[in-house]
């Protein structure tokens, strides 16, 4: 076995010592660093003859079966008059503190490359290792040396290689021993369906061609062991090395990770991780990442490593997991996670892990693990989700709260300069509309928002007010939108609201930067119960390639769908629908002791059909806007009990999108309306960005909607219910193509429902008026 390393990475990995300490984190971009050094190593060419910048190092390593490879180029080198080796680093921080942080890794690099240096200079007994900071500004520097003879430097490259290529090591056995098991390996469950063996297929085609795939199947085909089995067969067969699976919400990663639990009861040697956000997982949450705030920070990198060898001994790792191990060793959970995730084959996690440009996880593309696919599941979210991440808010009142709240006059006089440019950007506006477009943000702007950044670099921002931290993280935001930001691409917009003006820099077309990110990943696999029609999904992402569709046969004596036309749900005709929206309700609740969900588009209707229902003596239970976590699981609890209840929700939110009831607990949904989004000069501009402009910003948000909220009910093999969707517009053709494949809708007015359902619960299919396909 074989593996190549970089000192740096290397002394990192063995050698990083001390707390979790957020004011010692890079402070410099890259490019500053480059220059500052660059100038820096001029400067000493200049003063030293036979100074060396760039010097490259390499040196082989063996340890039992594993040959390391260990290379870098030394920053600086001196063999005369004495022999010198240099470590660069560019900072901002106080050099006295950053040393104390970060020294032991700092010098680790210097060492190692000392140490390679005098296996070449066979007659140098000694060499000084020199750690030299250099300001990027100033170009200021100040340098920490010790002198350490060969012997010394020998025993710590091999001390280092040693403690590196044990553990490497046993991760390679345990990923060879991986693939010979996969290779034989079965789906882990007796009944498999053959639609799901088929799509199986396809996704192992998928990883070994290195496609983006993107497919379609309804709720029960079992999607998520369809895409993680040849996931595993693929790394069996040397086809990629991880893969990670990303989901748009938290609820589902607990049946991905249900699901590798199956799996590694045939393969042991398979490692899984579900990582759990930071503000989720946090034992203390609220303070700043610093030793004096968070005992868990304090001495953290001193006992990381033994936790995540006690972590990477459990297959499957969930929150409960790496909460108990983070407390038995006293070290931070989410970081715990983290690192123990660059060592797993399955990671499970958000969206935001692969797409969003502040919180992606590179760390997950590593040498040993270097083919990485990604499974992106919900992926009719993905477009609406990946452009929040790039999008950005600035609010006056924010600006207002640090001017008046922050002990620091630097920072005050570019506020102070900030909200002057917001009063004047809203008094030259010619429009008195909440929403008014912003054609150009203007150079002033920019300057100051840099300006801005600059002025925290030197300050502790997370232990200052938190209105200065929320401020400094938005307008971080905003810097980054900017080097994205195109007409096509973004919409500028300042909206009102009674005393305040926010700041606006929208993506509406997230596209390009879907396409750019999956062309990192060695093939992905997009999936969902609801991405028909694929041209539309294939815009929004960006990203062409095979679409397939389950071929679900519809069966009407289980799964009916009515199609209600003659009532309409026009925003001038709900008034008039309430009635007779109620009139459906009480046909249905009459029907079946099975409790029914009853989805709107908006709150305010919920709440007028609610009024008017709530006074007929009916057990119907409505969603609230902002509901807590234990209000959620309350409406969960009580629609889980069949008694002929009713839940009204809204599309969109938690209880019509990823949420499983008991299987027994529905009979059917009624969708009142396609729930198309309001227009808005944001929506507007998408519209007319594009042929598919309508269905990208107005159609398919809201038809997904409608499809997600049916998908509530039959999930499972044995269930049976009922859709039912209120509105003449399902009855066209441009609706019904986001129908999925296995709906067979048929017409019902509404004086045929009862009669209809009367006929489904007796086990015949629905009669139709006509038929929609």
């Amino acid at each position: 076995m074989k593996l190549s390393i970089g000192v740096s990475e290397l002394a990192t990995f063995v050698h990083r010592r001390g707390d979790i300490n957020y004011r010692f984190e890079d402070s410099t971009q890259m490019h500053e660093g480059i220059r500052a050094q660059q100038q820096y190593q001029e400067q000493q060419l200049k003063e030293f003859q036979h100074y060396s910048r760039e010097h490259r190092l390499s040196q082989q390593f063996v340890y039992k079966d594993l040959q390391l490879n260990v290379s870098g180029r030394a920053d600086g080198i001196l063999l005369n008059p004495t022999t010198v080796v240099e470590e660069v680093k560019t900072t901002r921080k106080h050099v006295e503190n950053l040393f104390q942080s970060r020294g032991t890794e700092h010098v680790a690099q210097a060492r190692l490359y000392a140490a390679m240096l005098l296996t070449q200079e066979t007659e140098v007994q000694d060499c000084e290792v020199k750690v030299t900071y250099v300001h990027p500004d100033t170009l200021s520097s100040k340098s920490f040396k010790e002198t350490v003879d060969r012997d010394e430097l020998k025993k710590f490259f091999l001390d280092t290689c040693t403690h590196f290529a044990s553990f490497i090591l046993a991760v390679m056995q345990r990923i060879e021993l991986r693939n010979t098991l996969a290779t034989t390996q079965e789906i882990p469950f007796k009944t498999v369906a053959e639609e799901q063996r088929n799509l199986a297929r396809r996704v192992y085609m998928s990883i070994r061609d290195r496609e983006d795939l993107m497919f379609e199947a309804p709720t029960g085909t079992g999607k998520t062991v369809a895409t993680l089995f040849p996931a595993v067969k693929a790394m069996g067969a040397n086809l990629v090395d991880r893969v990670i699976f990303t989901t748009a919400r938290t609820t589902g990663q607990r049946v991905v990770h249900d699901t590798m639990k199956a799996l590694s009861l045939s393969n042991e040697h398979v490692r899984s991780i579900v990582i759990t956000a930071k503000d989720r997982i946090c034992f203390t949450p609220g303070a700043t990442c610093a030793p004096e705030n968070c005992e868990f920070a304090r001495g953290h990198f001193d006992r990381i490593q033994a936790a995540r060898k006690d972590l990477l001994a459990h297959p499957n790792v969930d929150q409960k997991l790496v909460e108990l191990v983070a407390q038995s060793h006293k070290v931070c959970p989410f970081e715990l996670s983290l690192d123990t995730a660059e060592w797993c084959d399955i990671v499970v996690g958000d969206y935001n892990y692969v797409f969003d440009p502040f919180v992606a996880l590179q760390r997950l593309h590593s040498r040993l693990f270097k083919r990485v696919g990604v499974l992106v599941d919900e992926a009719h979210r993905l477009g609406s989700r990946v452009a929040d991440m790039l999008s950005a808010e600035l609010s006056l009142e924010l600006l207002r709260r640090v001017n008046s709240e922050c002990p620091l006059q630097d920072i005050r006089s570019i506020t102070k300069k900030l909200i002057q440019w917001f009063e004047t950007a809203a008094s030259n506006s010619l429009s008195n509309e909440e929403e008014f477009e912003i054609s150009v943000l203007d150079e002033k702007f920019w300057q100051l928002i840099e300006a801005f950044i600059v002025a925290c670099e030197d300050v502790d921002v997370e232990s200052t007010k938190e209105s200065v931290f929320r401020c400094w993280s938005a307008i971080l935001r905003m810097h980054d939108a900017r080097t994205r930001y195109d007409f096509e691409s973004y919409i500028c917009l300042m909206r009102r609201e009674e005393e305040d003006l926010t700041l606006v820099l929208r993506c509406i077309a997230p596209a390009s930067w879907i396409r750019a990110t999956l062309k990192e990943y060695s093939g992905s696999v997009r999936f969902s119960g609801t991405l028909s029609p694929a041209k539309v999904f294939e815009a929004s992402h960006g990203v062409s390639g095979p679409f397939v569709r389950a071929q679900s046969k519809p069966d009407p004596h289980r799964f009916g769908v009515m199609l209600v036309p003659d009532i309409s749900t026009y925003w001038n005709d709900r008034e008039r629908s309430i009635n007779e929206i109620v009139r459906v309700i009480e046909d249905i609740r009459s029907s079946t002791t099975g409790n029914w969900l009853v989805a709107y588009p908006s709150f305010e209707y919920l709440e007028r059909v609610f009024d008017v229902i709530e006074n007929r003596d009916a057990e119907v239970l409505k969603q609230k806007a902002n509901m807590t976590v234990e209000e959620r699981a309350e409406f969960i609890e009580w629609m889980n009990e069949p008694n002929a209840r009713i839940g009204f929700t809204v599309m969109g939110g938690v209880f019509t999108e990823s949420v499983d009831f008991e299987p027994t607990a529905l009979a059917g949904v009624v969708v009142v309306g396609p729930s198309i989004p309001p227009s808005s000069l944001e929506l507007d501009k998408l519209r007319s960005s594009t042929e598919l402009g309508f269905e990208l910003a107005y159609r398919q948000p809201a038809m997904t909607r409608v499809v997600q909220a049916a998908g509530r009910v039959v999930r499972h093999a044995n269930d049976r219910g009922i859709i039912i969707l209120i509105d003449p517009r399902f009855t066209r053709t441009e609706y019904q193509q986001y129908f999925p494949m296995h709906w067979d809708a048929q017409f019902v007015k509404t004086s045929q429902i009862r009669n209809a359902l009367d006929q489904f619960w007796k086990g015949e299919s629905v009669s139709a008026t006509s038929h929609t396909k």
